[in-house]
């Protein structure tokens, strides 16, 4: 299997984990030495257990039961890997409408012992300059193409 589809794989095996809110496999896709930059919490989080901890409360705030990404987009050089994607992201609220909503994401992976692990990791929503009011509403302009 090429490194891209590696990556892809690697992909589609976290989002899996996180849909399935399963701690110990979506943990299983981060280096210990880590950076991320998430959407919700401090602005910055790093090494593998803090960020766990972070995972830890975000699932505890919500059930994430819509979890998809889209338009991945993957270059590999060498042991680092670059992925970024389009995520949708929320649950089914208590009337039973999706309350979800799609970041940009990008992923670096760094292969550790011939495995690809998630370095750094990067959450966004983009916002009006002219409000300051992010743009929970802006939908791709093509069908999700990994879940």
């Amino acid at each position: 299997m090429n490194n891209e589809k590696s990556i892809l794989k690697k992909l589609e095996s976290w989002s899996a984990a996180i849909k399935l809110q399963d701690m110990d496999q979506i943990a299983s896709h981060y280096a210990d030495s880590l950076r991320v930059f998430d959407a919700v919490g401090p602005l910055q989080i790093t090494g593998r257990s803090e960020y766990v901890e972070h995972w830890h409360q975000c699932l505890s705030t919500c059930t994430i039961s819509v979890f998809e990404s889209a338009e991945p987009i993957v270059e590999v050089e060498g042991s680092l890997a670059v992925c970024s994607f389009l995520n949708k992201c929320g649950s089914t609220g208590e009337s039973g409408e999706e309350e979800a909503c799609w970041f940009r994401v990008t992923q670096v992976y760094r292969k550790i012992n011939n495995d690809w692990k998630i370095v750094h990791e990067h959450f966004s929503v983009p916002f009006h300059m002219d409000t300051g009011q992010a743009q929970f509403d802006l939908l791709p302009e093509i069908n999700p193409t990994a879940s």
